[in-house]
């Protein structure tokens, strides 16, 4: 007798042991809604001027009762139209291809 599982029953078994955890866990979401926070956060990948004053733009949005996608599109541009910033927009460098892409 072969100790060894086939590709079809791995996945087989397990999307059954998924589908059964997702399953049982979901009432004990339910029923916790205290563990949703309110307070909105925001994240950068840039460390420098230019993301701080994303960040901030963002911040400003969402506190004046704004959308999250405005936002996010908002902290965006501030970053593409930085002729500093190489790695989109408007100073953005291009690929191996020679083709500037984003």
């Amino acid at each position: 007798m072969s100790n060894q599982i086939d590709r079809r029953a791995f996945l087989g078994r397990g999307l059954c042991l998924g589908g059964a955890a997702i399953a049982l866990r979901r009432p004990r979401l339910a029923a916790s809604p205290s563990r949703v926070s309110s307070t909105p956060i925001i994240i950068t990948s840039h460390r420098n001027e230019t993301g701080r004053e994303g960040l901030r733009a963002a911040w400003e949005i969402l506190s004046d009762g704004g959308s999250a996608l405005d936002a996010v599109q908002r902290a965006t541009n501030v970053i593409e139209v930085d002729p500093e910033d190489a790695s989109v927009g408007y100073g953005g460098l291009p690929n191996e291809d020679g083709v500037i892409q984003l």
